[in-house]
């Protein structure tokens, strides 16, 4: 029997994503009427509408079923595109009994996308084609700026991110008589092109110092020890060199840039990111109100804002290239982050309204259904995803292409779709993408329904529900706060596992949970979309992340498994601390607390330890769990160092715990580290007995104490 058969045959009873195709045709004005009206935000007309739909499961004829095998069919092999609400195939019953707080977005944001994305300069496969074939040789020339940052940030962003000289109609013309039929482009050729049609990089972005940028934040007095106060003095004073403001020239004719203009100064990452990026924002965001900069934080928030009234949802990042796909969406973590220290809620109803919108995309264009294998009820989820994708990423053209040579051609489109949408969760990349948990070629992302982004989006759905109550709009407060309970009700359904008792992402491909190991696994510790009431619950999870080998020397890997990707061990990102650490405070166990702070003690330990590693006074993007103070490796780039969202969390790790690791806690907790056993003596002649390299030395007054053994090398 064909195995779709078995699956129509058994689809009241397996959970499936397959979308509802057997509505009743005479229900379809009434629904459509009640989808329009939620849409529009009449809470009170939509609650009268709904009370007359009867919900329940529909029966399925002869037709349905053929037209279920088929969506079977296509999505046990890989062809299922972006289901959602969007699509035609789910029908407006569903979606008006689920009572979704969903709005008709303006028309101008579709215009808004299709003008922006209309950047053939900046994904023109022929051009990047050549550039892969012999680009660095050109591209770095005689200038040493080009060759250090050709080393930074790769041959194809180094292209892409230069604005033009001219109009993009005349760029392409000089193109395409430069590339004739049959002719072989020489590097010279190419870099006479260049010179001539390109700008330098990075003159999009004028760097401005922040006016609110504070020299001494107060959190820095109640830090105990006194080289972790300095280290936040001088990490505080890092700020104004990741501040950047969209040059006036970007505003007044945005065609001949890859940037997209925002109206405020922005804090990019650092390094090879020199350009607003969505989810790493959240963690410098949390760093800047750490350090007082409130104004600074309020535009960030504006600039986000504006972005989602532009188009519907927050790219990737501020380049043009990025208007395909989105990024974990922490824009409600923000606006809390920043109402919950400033008190200001000057913005909260204009800040609501774009949360509103940004709702919207997650929900229309990112969302999956599920039914229940037990009861039956059907579940709406979400998965990543990317849009219209043609072709390798323009600011990884070459890393793409080299994956897509080893795959059939029939293959590339998907592929490239799932790498993209990998890109879109901020893992880009982990063997969490992978089928066969190894390799990229095997990319399955957006058959994926995710913990981590569906633990986000209920923790947006519980944060608009707090923003409208505030505006006293308690109808779509309801509408939010019972979106949330169903989403809560999916994740514990779906995705997680009793016997191994933590939360697993779900492949809609082959109707089963992916157990593979990964920090996201805990995410509903950080969201609370589970019973925090079940003591035995959380001791069970607590016992499960504490033997998952997620928990290393110096931080949290971010799995078990070395794939040689950088999303994966031994690599530990900022990020994922935070929310580890912050989940593990939530679950109220004496022993969660205790663990959370040690995590916290030995992830500042590394990060302050790879700062003053051979003076450097480096924050690098990720670090090695292994090595105390190493940088992470592995990725498509060079490890890049700067960094935004690093800095942003080790500040906000200070503020919460400097007045509790005093220097002889950290002393401790170091020497653990480094496998040190100490015995303090008090050496009367003055003589240095313990032998210790130079990074390490700022920790310790080396007369009081001696070394008697260590197994680690420096």
């Amino acid at each position: 029997m064909d195995p779709s058969d078995a699956v129509v045959k058994g689809v009241r009873h397996r959970c499936l994503s397959t979308l509802d195709l057997g509505a009743a045709a005479q229900d379809d004005k009434a629904d459509t009427s009640a989808l329009a009206t939620s849409r529009n935000g009449n809470s009170d007309a939509l609650r009268k509408s709904l009370s007359t739909i009867s919900y329940a499961a529909p029966d399925y004829d002869l037709k349905d079923l053929q037209e279920l095998k088929k969506e079977v069919h296509a999505l046990r092999s890989g062809r299922i595109k972006a289901v959602g609400l969007h699509s035609p195939m789910l029908h407006p019953r569903r979606l008006a009994a689920l009572q979704l707080p969903l709005r008709q977005d303006d028309a101008t944001v579709g215009t808004n996308v299709a003008r922006y994305s209309d950047n053939s300069i900046f994904n023109m496969p022929d051009l990047m084609h050549i550039v892969e074939r012999h680009g660095r040789e050109t591209l770095e020339g005689e200038k040493a700026e080009n060759k250090r940052k050709l080393d930074e940030i790769g041959v194809e962003k180094f292209v892409i991110d230069r604005p033009l000289k001219h109009s993009q109609d005349k760029v392409l013309e000089s193109f395409s008589k430069l590339v004739q039929k049959g002719s072989i482009l020489s590097p010279e050729q190419l870099r006479i092109f260049f010179e001539e049609n390109f700008s330098d990089y990075s003159s999009d972005l004028i760097p401005v110092f922040p006016a609110d940028w504070c020299p001494f934040p107060k959190f820095v007095t109640a830090i105990d020890d006194p080289q972790m106060r300095l280290w936040a003095k001088q990490l505080n004073a890092m700020w104004p060199s990741l501040c950047r403001k969209v040059s006036d020239s970007v505003k007044q004719d945005f065609s001949k840039y890859s940037l997209i203009d925002v109206e405020h100064p922005m804090v990019v990452p650092g390094g090879r990111f020199m350009e607003m990026y969505y989810w790493d924002t959240w963690w410098s965001l949390r760093g800047l109100l750490t350090c007082e900069m409130f104004d600074t934080s309020k535009g960030i928030i504006d600039n986000m804002c504006s972005l989602v009234n532009r188009f519907g949802f927050i790219p990737n990042g501020t380049r043009r290239y990025y208007l395909n796909r989105s990024q974990p969406p922490v824009l409600s973590e923000m606006i809390m982050s920043y109402i919950t220290t400033t008190k200001d809620e000057s913005r909260l109803a204009q800040w609501t309204k774009s949360l509103d919108s940004e709702y919207n995309f997650w929900m229309t264009k990112r969302v999956v259904q599920v039914r229940d294998p037990d009861s039956g009820e059907i579940y709406l989820m979400n998965r990543f995803y990317a849009d219209n994708i043609t072709g390798p990423r323009p600011e990884s053209y070459v890393a793409d292409m080299e994956f897509a040579r080893g795959l059939a051609k029939e293959r590339w489109a998907q592929f490239f779709t799932d790498i993209a949408a990998a890109c879109e969760s901020g893992w880009d990349f982990s063997s969490r993408w992978c089928e066969n948990y190894k390799t990229l070629d095997t990319c399955i992302t957006s058959r994926l329904i995710v913990v981590d982004l569906n633990c986000i989006l209920y923790r947006m759905e519980k944060n608009l529900a707090m923003l409208h109550a505030k505006l006293g709009e308690m109808p779509e407060a309801q509408a939010y706060r019972a979106a949330a309970n169903r989403r809560m009700a999916a994740l514990n359904r779906i995705c997680w596992n009793e016997e191994k008792a933590q939360w697993f992402d779900y492949d809609i491909g082959c109707n089963a949970q992916r157990t593979g190991v990964f920090l996201s696994n805990f995410f509903p510790l950080w969201a609370g979309c589970y019973d925090e009431r079940d003591v035995n619950l959380k001791q069970r999870v607590l016992a499960a992340f504490k033997s998952s080998g997620l928990i290393g020397n110096a931080g949290l890997q971010t799995s078990p498994y070395n794939s040689g990707l950088q999303w994966d061990a031994p690599n530990a990102w900022a990020p994922l601390q935070d929310i580890i650490i912050t989940g593990l405070n939530k679950m109220q166990l004496p022993e969660a607390r205790a663990l959370a702070q040690e995590t916290s003690a030995r992830w500042l330990l590394s990060n302050f330890m790879g700062w003053k590693k051979n003076l450097s006074f480096e924050m690098h993007e990720k670090y090695d769990v292994t090595q105390v103070g190493a940088r992470g490796e592995g990725g498509e780039y060079l490890p890049q160092i700067g960094f935004g969202w690093t800095n942003g969390v080790v500040l906000s790790l200070l503020e919460t715990y400097g007045c509790l690791f005093n220097t002889a806690y950290l002393r401790s907790m170091l020497l653990s580290m480094l496998q040190c056993d100490i015995e303090w003596q008090n050496d009367s002649t003055g003589q240095t007995l313990f032998s210790c390299p130079a990074h390490l030395r700022p920790l310790f007054k080396f007369d009081f104490f001696v070394a008697h053994s260590s197994s680690r090398t420096y």
